[in-house]
């Protein structure tokens, strides 16, 4: 019986000690997000417009910066023709002419696939300001196929 009095007297007193940390709004609060994983944080979003009529071009583009990278992103839906030496490129304006100019866009990274979602690093040295779309374009028959405007 002793025994079993001085167990309860325990477990009381463990309960005690622990019940005001515990019922602290602010220090569950403060755990909860301290144990949150970080997600990239999504500096633009914009849908494809199609640039030339024969090579339609949809679906969504996102820039991304997680752990210290930026990200060119397309959703799952995108979707181009095919054609040769498709890129992926940012160009300087907000909308993208069919033929475009040299001076006017830096390649990202050819195009790895015409559906689906898809990923492409931006070097860190490009200043994005810079920038005001996304491109898909065929560097053989200087084609834009679609542009996303940021």
């Amino acid at each position: 019986m002793k025994r079993l009095a001085l167990l309860s007297l325990a477990i009381f007193i463990a309960g005690v000690t622990s019940a005001p940390a515990l019922s602290n709004p602010h220090r569950r609060a403060a755990i909860s997000i301290a144990q949150a994983p970080a997600g990239p944080a999504v500096l633009a979003t914009a849908n494809f417009v199609t640039a030339e009529k024969d090579h339609p071009t949809q679906g969504t583009v996102r820039i991304l910066e997680e752990k210290g990278k930026r990200y060119v992103e397309f959703s799952a839906d995108f979707k181009t023709v095919e054609g040769p030496a498709v890129a992926v490129i940012l160009h300087r304006g907000h909308t993208v002419a069919v033929n475009i100019h040299g001076k006017d866009y830096i390649t990202l990274a050819p195009l790895r696939s015409f559906t689906g979602a898809q990923r492409y690093e931006i070097p860190p040295q490009v200043n994005l300001a810079d920038f005001g779309s996304v491109a898909i374009w065929c560097g053989d028959f200087n084609v834009t196929f679609g542009y996303a405007p940021l």
